[in-house]
Parts: structure tokens; C-alpha cells; sequence
């Protein structure tokens, strides 16, 4: 719905984030007029009552990393770019998180990029040279949430000038582990490692929707997915104490 209210400057949502325990949490709505509060009100309420209306289509349910990846072993004329949600640099996490990288090696996949963060790793992989295979306990080290480590064999493909990064090639997959966090809304990092996604029948990207404009929609397919982290979509991981009881999806309403 699009209209026109003279003396109204914004009418817009304010989702929040779900994952935060405060006694603020949820959604509401911001409305800005010109010296009129009783029609700031009044759009508010109306607004609002249509977030509520709606709330359950608003809620999307995300396949796990089990099913992310199943998808993306599926036959497609497009490589896919799959969002680790809960571990989605963006919202501040720590770029460790291996459920997907776990799945991938599980299902045997062929073909992939993965990106992950592990100084250690990088360090320990360092300590080789090119060439070399070696053995390596990798991410999950944050915390617990974010693990349990991925131990994977693999050829030392490339080490960065400055020694922050490793690439590590496993059977089709190009593991880039970092001392840093890199988001995935770059791909300099992954250039300068040899590494190019649309090669891949699919790639890890620890973010939200911000690594789209580096994987545009003409030449990957997106498959979002449920894992765990600070940043999932699975609230049942959560211990909440301070936000007000009820709320949706908590709770029945």
C-alpha cells in the first residue's frame, strides 16, 4: 500500500533485532509529520496493527545446514550462494561457525568455497609451505555454539604475503581460512587467493544479504540457511530473561 498524507514526512517499520534480550525488544514503527502528534498516533497505531495482522506471514522458516546443503547438491544452471545466518559477520559474530563447512564434507560435496575464521589454523598451516598437505583442526573455537572444530586434510594451495591467510584445497573444496574476520561482501581477499565463486558449484558466505551485490542474482541462486549462532533465526537457542512476556513467535498469540 502506497499513499499520499500531506504533512507526513516517514511512516516505516522498526523491526529490531529478535535475537536481543531487553525489555524493549520487538517491533515498532516510526512516524515523522509536521506538528501534528495526534496523526503521528494515529499512523502508528494503524501501521502497527498491521505488523501484528501479518506477523505469522512475516515469519519464514530456513532449511538447517543439512538441508542448505542437500539444495545445493541439486542439478541448477547457477552455482549457489549460501547465507550462514547465525554466523553472519554483519551482526558481529566471530566468522568461525562450521556447521555448513561440516555438512559440506558429510555429503561429499565436490565443489565449494568456504571462508572461515582461525588464526590458529592459519598460523599452524604457515608453518608449511605450498604444496604441502597438511592436517588441520579448523574454526568452532569462539565458542561453543559455534563448533565443534571441522578436521580437514588438505593441500596448502596458497599463503597470503602477509601470512593472515591460507588457502587449502580438499578434494574440489577451497577452504580460505582467515586470522581475520572478512565479511562476504567482498571478494578481494578470495581474488588474491586464487579464488573465484562462480567456479564452484556453491559457496559459504558468513552474512545476511550483504554479500549479494558481489554474488549478483544473474549468475548465483541464494539458499538461506538456519545455523547456529548470535545471529540465528532459531530462537529456541536463546535464554531470554528480560524481554516482556508474550511476544510472537515466543509465544502462541
Amino acid at each position: 500500500m502506497q499513499r499520499t498524507i500531506p504533512g507526513v514526512l516517514t511512516c516505516c517499520p522498526a523491526h529490531g533485532f529478535m535475537q536481543q534480550d531487553c525489555p524493549d525488544q520487538g517491533a515498532g514503527v516510526l512516524v515523522t509529520v509536521d506538528r501534528d502528534k495526534g496523526l503521528a498516533q494515529k499512523l502508528a497505531d494503524e501501521l502497527g496493527d498491521m505488523l501484528f495482522k501479518y506477523r505469522k506471514e512475516f515469519w519464514v522458516n530456513l532449511p538447517d545446514a543439512a538441508e542448505a546443503i542437500r539444495l545445493a547438491m541439486l542439478p541448477s544452471d547457477k552455482p549457489f550462494a549460501i547465507s550462514d545466518g547465525g554466523d553472519n559477520i554483519g551482526a558481529g559474530t566471530p566468522g568461525d561457525g562450521t556447521a555448513l563447512l561440516r555438512e559440506v564434507l558429510r555429503q561429499g560435496v565436490d565443489s565449494a568455497f568456504v571462508q572461515i575464521r582461525d588464526a590458529e589454523a592459519v598460523n599452524k598451516a604457515v608453518e608449511s609451505s605450498v604444496g604441502v598437505t597438511v592436517t588441520l583442526d579448523i574454526g568452532g573455537k569462539s565458542d561453543p555454539i559455534y563448533g565443534p572444530p571441522v578436521t580437514v586434510t588438505g593441500k596448502v594451495g596458497i599463503i597470503s604475503d602477509n601470512k593472515r591467510s591460507v588457502r587449502i584445497d580438499v578434494n574440489g573444496i577451497a577452504i580460505l581460512i582467515n586470522s581475520d574476520r572478512y565479511g562476504p561482501n567482498s571478494l578481494s581477499r578470495p581474488h588474491a587467493m586464487g579464488i573465484y565463486p562462480e567456479k564452484f558449484r556453491m559457496s559459504l558466505c558468513k552474512g545476511g544479504f550483504a554479500f549479494r551485490p558481489v554474488y549478483p542474482p544473474d549468475k548465483f541462486k541464494y539458499i538461506m540457511a538456519e545455523t547456529p549462532g548470535y545471529a540465528s533465526t532459531d530462537l529456541k537457542q536463546f535464554n531470554y530473561t528480560k524481554i516482556r512476556r508474550p511476544i510472537y513467535p515466543l509465544d502462541e498469540m
